[in-house]
């Protein structure tokens, strides 16, 4: 099975060690990114080295980690994975 994770979900592995951090790490082609997603993080380091008590390095580290783990796609296999979310409501 794929899963499909967003920032929030990434960000919120990396404030906690929690069950959560430990999927992201350790289910490795499984989990399936948009390339956007990178970016955002990016933009949201300060907000997690203050609630998870990381410094930098600790922070960049288990991005790095988790970064190797998913598969980024382009638009065109979002909007695929998109259908088939639409797909499965139905």
């Amino acid at each position: 099975m794929r899963i499909v994770v967003d920032a929030n979900i990434i960000i919120s592995g990396l404030i906690r060690d929690s069950a959560t951090r430990r999927l992201l790490i350790e289910i490795e082609p499984d989990l399936l990114t948009p390339a956007y997603v990178h970016d955002e993080i990016d933009t949201h380091i300060e907000t997690v080295m203050e609630k998870s008590g990381l410094e930098e390095p600790e922070v960049e580290q288990l991005i790095q980690i988790q970064a190797g783990n998913p598969v980024v796609h382009d638009g065109e296999e979002r909007d695929m994975v998109r259908t088939n979310r639409r797909t499965m409501a139905d």
